[in-house]
């Protein structure tokens, strides 16, 4: 008897565990999400404020394309949209061309957020998010640049979430190890 007790008694611990790590993990990721849309919001309406602004004190409220606007105009778009958000960010043209960038190698090809750039097209704002099971995680959020309700451009944001994807990794095993110790004192107790 003692033996199947000790082997029923290991089954359930090692059940908990595993279902313990699935749904830590899913809330952590959940409220990382959550996170992360918030932190978008919040930029996309600081992004909307400061363009119209720079659009308007430029002169260039009735463009129908950035590449049509003064380069000083795109320049002070940048540096302003840079200094309210602290965030990498790049400024299109319509047609998808470059225009300035506070650090153009994050927006180069191999990186290049190709299916939010197409989602923005279509004039709605997108992200794309990549990570990694333990220490890397960023995204690129596109948004279309309107004046006067319509798109003259785009904004697309380099977001670098890595500490929160670190933080997470750190609890799920922290907890894990504190649950196996119990577990594991439990089973010999018992």
């Amino acid at each position: 008897i003692r033996p199947k007790m000790m082997l029923g008694l290991l089954v359930v611990f090692i059940g908990c565990t595993l279902a313990l790590q699935v749904i830590l993990t899913r809330q952590l990721s959940q409220s990382m999400e959550d996170q992360i849309e918030s932190d978008l919001m919040r930029l996309q309406s600081t992004t909307q404020v400061y363009t119209r602004q720079i659009m308007l004190l430029g002169g260039a409220e009735e463009v129908t394309d950035l590449a049509a606007v003064e380069s000083e105009v795109v320049q002070t778009l940048v540096e302003e949209l840079y200094a309210a958000s602290g965030d990498t960010l790049a400024v299109y043209s319509m047609d998808g061309t470059m225009l300035r960038a506070t650090t153009p190698s994050y927006f180069n090809e191999p990186n290049f957020p190709a299916q939010a750039f197409e989602q923005a097209r279509q004039g709605h704002a997108a992200y794309e998010l990549s990570y990694d099971q333990v220490d890397e995680c960023y995204l690129y959020f596109v948004m279309p640049v309107q004046t006067l309700q319509q798109p003259v451009g785009y904004v697309i944001y380099y977001l670098d979430y890595s500490e929160l994807q670190v933080e997470k990794y750190e609890t799920v095993q922290r907890v894990l190890q504190i649950t196996l110790l119990i577990m594991a004192a439990a089973l010999l107790f018992s």
